[in-house]
Parts: structure tokens; sequence; C-alpha cells
């Protein structure tokens, strides 16, 4: 929501605190991972991503996902 209101200093609150209250949900790094991308700190997208690549190992069912995420990560490195 705060993100659509373009209030990106109350949604990296809000994905930050998130992420701190739940580090395993994959959806919590995926929009902290997509908001600091969006903001320019690769670094710290770097490590939301590589975090959500982490909870996404092993799990065969998300596997496309899996690979959209390493994608980003190959990207963000270059």
């Amino acid at each position: 929501l705060y993100l659509t209101n373009g209030q990106t200093k109350e949604a990296r609150t809000a994905f930050e605190t998130a992420v701190k209250f739940d580090p395993n949900d994959d959806e919590f790094r995926s929009d902290l991972g997509g908001l600091y991308e969006k903001l320019g700190e690769r670094e710290k997208a770097l490590e939301q991503y590589r975090a959500l690549a982490g909870l996404l190992e092993g799990l065969p069912q998300r596997k496309k996902e899996l690979e959209q995420v390493q994608q980003r990560i190959e990207l963000l490195m270059q």
C-alpha cells in the first residue's frame, strides 16, 4: 500500500519490520529486496535475494521462483 502511494520510506520501514518479525517469509524477503533494488541499494537487495534463494532451495514446487531469484542475483552482481 505504501509503495502504491509513493511512500517509499514508510514501505521500507514496514518491510524491514516484517522481515525482522518473520525472516523465513519469502514474500517479505522478496518485497524488501525489490524495494532496495528500486532505491538503488544493490548490496541490500542482494542480501535479501540471497536469503530468499536460501528459503526456496530444496522446494521442487518453487523451482521456477528460485530460478527467477537467481537471475535477479546474477543481474545485480554485474
